[in-house]
């Protein structure tokens, strides 16, 4: 697969694969002058990231829902405490 072959797959710019590529993310191989990667590299690579994207959002769902239960908290304690 080609460089913008894996962008489309990914959802991701051609520049983020190189950079992906540099930093060691994506494994690779040269073919004279064309980079080249392997299907089964790019999956492996494409449900590491959605694992860590999944990962992100569930820490954003529980840290949104500790400040509403903070919120409710609050609300009730002063409630509470005005009676």
């Amino acid at each position: 697969m080609s460089v913008k072959d894996v962008a489309r797959r990914l959802g991701i710019s051609a520049t983020s694969v190189r950079r992906h590529k540099i930093n060691g993310d994506l494994p690779y191989r040269k073919v004279g002058w064309l980079v080249k990667f392997e299907p089964v590299d790019v999956e492996i690579f494409a449900a590491r990231i959605g694992g860590k994207r999944a990962a992100s959002l569930e820490t954003r769902c529980v840290e949104s829902a500790l400040e509403d239960l903070k919120a409710i908290t609050q609300r009730l304690q002063s409630i509470l405490g005005a009676d």
